[in-house]
């Protein structure tokens, strides 16, 4: 067994593990491995391993890689995405996690449009209100929910957040 295959085992147990303490269905959970800076090859052991969903935050390298593996992998995009990139996303990826603007949401739109197809999306929200980091201000979230209505090849699945960073994770849940 490679090790990737013996981490995603352990990382899988781990999951089970929390997820029952939580009293959560583990099969709810999906694992988006993040395969950045990662190599086909490595990404090829980790689908043997039953690993479908990846993660990237380079589109062209996403694009590299779609192109490699096809429709065996689940491609999220967890990028900050420019809108001069969004015809690429919205070509390449089965979800971008990072929506946090409306040129985004009107540039994804036009493409998935051309392309005839649709595409899961997140919001990415700036919980921490951090000036490094990208998304949407937690006040500004449904207004954005409200103007994506009007979008209807851009599928809202839900939220994405990052806590601001601290060494005691009980400080992040607030």
């Amino acid at each position: 067994m490679s090790t990737i295959a013996k981490n995603l085992e352990k990382l899988r147990r781990s999951i089970n593990d929390v997820a029952l303490r939580s009293n959560r269905d583990p099969d709810e959970i999906q694992l988006v491995a993040v395969s950045k800076r990662f190599a086909v090859g490595a990404m090829e052991e980790a689908l043997g391993a039953g690993q479908i969903v990846f993660g990237e935050n380079y589109l062209q390298e996403a694009a590299e890689k779609k192109q490699a593996l096809g429709d065996r992998i689940k491609l999220h995009f967890i990028g900050h995405l420019q809108s001069n990139k969004a015809k690429t996303a919205a070509e390449t990826c089965d979800m971008i996690e990072t929506i946090d603007r409306p040129k985004i949401v009107r540039s994804l739109h036009k493409h998935l449009e051309y392309a005839n197809r649709q595409l899961d999306v997140l919001i990415q929200v700036n919980v921490g209100e951090e000036s490094q980091k990208s998304g949407i201000l937690p006040q500004d979230v449904k207004s954005l929910i409200t103007y994506m209505q009007d979008f209807p090849r851009l599928r809202l699945q839900g939220l994405m957040a990052m806590p601001p960073f601290t060494p005691d994770p009980e400080m992040a849940r607030p």
